[in-house]
């Protein structure tokens, strides 16, 4: 029990005794300290997390201002102290509980253990592809085939288990040494005194968040686009805009700022606007569709690919292409509907095929769609493909990429052949996705021309390090995969050079997204709108179509118009059914847009535009370099490019039926 003899002889000794006695109700004394040594561990763990937190600004970032930089500090410092509040809170509850002190010891270095270590997994996360746990990464894990497009090997596993005793050894370690100093308090003076302490404490850290936010409202009201990037880059920061609460003069400039609307929610999806109409008397050609998965536009030519690249010289090749994303969802569904990934939600909630498969149905057309990567993960058997389901096939046998590959190459040939068997003179449609060079870049062993390579693929490794020897090492374990892939696409090509309708098919060769190899200080794709994660080779060959290089502006939402105004329909009724424009006739200059999982980019000519898809984050919108850095004159180029941020927000509501008609 605390002693009271401080307190005798004090003038107030009396007074003083009694808020003593109800200070040191025994019961109250017991409660105290253990809250007491449960706020010690929250400020323990808040200086390990922020320690863990350096991950997240110390590799990509080269700030340009002071605000920027202390905003970095103290934005980590708010942001991990926010986020701690949760195991502490329910830390706090256990100090009133009858758990003893031992299980509430436990119960705290379990829930700290946890917290750091998906902190950890989230830096690591961010490190790589640029982006945060969520509802992307829960999809990735929850939805049926995702394993095709994700794989974690034992070691990560393994490296997270023992990361997690440590914590927890540590946490465990913490908390008795916490609860030992709480019970050293042996006077009220000493009590009174821990009390002013952890007071005191408590307001470093409240002064930090209330620093933060004056960092972060100061930078909204000067479209400061350096303080917007670093607060994406940290996790669950609490972004509120403080343009609602100032006067009317403010509140008008703010206004002044764009503002896009991308989402549209509540509104039904009014797509197509009217069925595409394609001319009786056209030509109905074979249209064969091969995507190489993440094919990067630069690693295009005769050495890497050098099977397509000389099929390639008797086509179009579309030199200044990009994707209409920078994962396989939003690069082939822009490229089989023509819209924008904007609409890949709503489309995904309805289930409504593209307008191209439905006419390509009710001309008659064949289907045959081989994947060797699973179709319901991302969900193109809900979308793309909803009404052919049984034009299918990805469900090839293999432990391996390289060996579904073959069999999917080996399907879509056989396919062919039987239908050449049978005299069949319908109209073909084929899709066909070749995997083995995505994640973890799958190729025979005695196929690898490119050396020295990687022979594992480790995430865990990859995230710790940006040295030039093992982004040279993972690159060319990437290109000997391509390189195969380019094999297995020559399969194809040649089969349909060699076969009886040549002649009458459209063969487009495309990548779904490129790849990075921390060009711009990430790894893979989803994480950037850099040329190395969204520009990919696009290459057209057929009936109509001239060969040559074609250096206008282009993208994947083009080729689906392309394709029916090749089958009659008229290009002035694109607007009815798509985003995109005609293929053979681009204009000299063109904003394009790429998609991600909660953003949209915007290709222009003042950079690339970021646009949040929460309509509440309009201060987020900034330009980024090429070079995926915050570009300088941020106000001055986002004035240049407003028409085409307007046009952006028309082509994203273009596709909703009005408010009105929806009520």
């Amino acid at each position: 029990m605390v002693s009271l003899h401080p307190l005798v002889g004090h003038p107030f000794s009396r007074w003083s005794q009694r808020i003593a006695q109800g200070l040191l109700d025994p019961a109250l004394v017991y409660a105290g300290r253990r809250r007491r040594a449960a706020f010690r561990v929250y400020l323990f763990n808040l200086v390990l997390g922020c320690a863990f937190g350096l991950a997240y600004i110390s590799d990509h970032w080269d700030f340009q201002s002071v605000r920027a930089s202390l905003f970095a500090v103290f934005g980590l410092v708010s942001t991990i102290a926010t986020v701690a509040l949760v195991p502490f809170a329910i830390t706090l509850l256990g100090a009133h509980s009858r758990f003893s002190d031992s299980t509430l010891g436990i119960a705290s270095a379990v829930l700290w253990s946890l917290s750091h270590l998906v902190l950890i997994i989230d830096a690591h996360v961010y490190r790589l592809f640029g982006y945060h746990l969520g509802s992307s990464t829960l999809n990735l894990f929850l939805t049926p085939g995702s394993e095709d497009s994700f794989r974690v090997g034992p070691a990560i596993y393994l490296r997270s288990l023992i990361i997690a005793v440590l914590l927890f050894f540590v946490e465990w370690t913490t908390w008795r040494m916490a609860r030992s100093s709480a019970d050293a308090v042996r006077d009220l003076v000493a009590e009174l005194r821990a009390r002013w302490r952890s007071a005191a404490m408590g307001c470093v850290v409240l002064g930090a968040i209330f620093v933060d936010k004056g960092l972060y409202a100061s930078a909204e009201l000067e479209r400061d686009a350096e303080v917007a990037a670093v607060s994406r880059a940290l996790p669950l920061y609490p972004r509120f805009s403080i343009t609602p609460l100032l006067p009317e003069e403010f509140g008008a400039s703010a206004a002044q700022l764009p503002s896009v609307a991308i989402d549209h929610p509540g509104r039904a999806l009014d797509y197509p606007r009217a069925r595409p109409a394609p001319e009786p008397g056209a030509a109905r050609p074979d249209i064969l569709v091969m995507v190489i998965d993440s094919w990067r536009s630069d690693a295009f030519d005769a050495v890497h690919t050098p099977g397509i690249w000389k099929w390639a010289e008797g086509a179009r090749h579309f030199q200044n292409h990009v994707s209409g994303g920078n994962a396989t969802r939003f690069g082939i569904f822009s490229l089989l509907y023509g819209l924008h990934g904007s609409y890949w939600w709503p489309v995904l909630e309805q289930g409504v095929p593209p307008a191209l498969i439905e006419t390509l149905r009710q001309e008659g057309y064949r289907f045959g769609v081989f994947s060797s990567a699973s179709l319901s993960f991302p969900e193109f058997d809900r979308t793309a493909f909803r009404s052919i389901p049984d034009a299918v096939h990805d469900d090839f046998e293999g432990a391996r990429q390289r060996d579904r590959d073959r069999a999917a190459v080996q399907a879509c040939v056989d396919w062919w052949d039987r239908l050449d068997a049978e005299s069949d003179q319908a109209p073909r449609f084929t899709f066909l996705l070749i995997d083995s060079a995505h994640q973890p870049y799958d190729f025979p062993e005695e196929h690898a021309p490119f050396r020295p390579y990687a022979r594992l693929f480790d995430y865990a490794e990859l995230g710790s390090s940006l040295e030039p020897k093992m982004a040279l090492e993972v690159k060319n374990r990437y290109f000997n995969a391509l390189h195969f892939a380019d094999q297995l696409g020559q399969q194809v090509l040649s089969r349909l050079q060699t076969g009886p309708r040549q002649a009458r098919t459209v063969s487009l060769v495309t990548g779904d997204h490129g790849e990075e190899f921390a060009e711009n200080g990430y790894w893979g794709h989803t994480g950037n709108f850099s040329p190395e994660q969204v520009a990919v080779p696009f290459v057209l060959s057929g009936p109509g179509i001239p060969a040559g290089v074609e250096t206008r502006p282009t993208s994947h939402v083009d080729f689906a118009p392309s394709v029916l105004s090749w089958l009659g329909c008229s290009k002035q009724r694109f607007a009815d059914y798509s985003n995109g424009i005609d293929l053979l006739d681009p204009p000299l200059e063109r904003a394009r847009t790429i998609a991600a999982w909660d953003e949209l980019g915007l290709w222009t000519e003042q950079g690339i535009v970021r646009i949040p898809r929460k309509p509440g984050l309009s201060n987020q919108v900034a330009i980024w370099t090429r070079e995926w850095r915050v570009a300088t004159a941020q106000r001055l180029r986002l004035a240049i490019v407003s028409e085409d941020l307007q046009r952006l927000e028309r082509d994203c509501a273009q596709f909703f039926a009005p408010a009105a008609m929806h009520k």
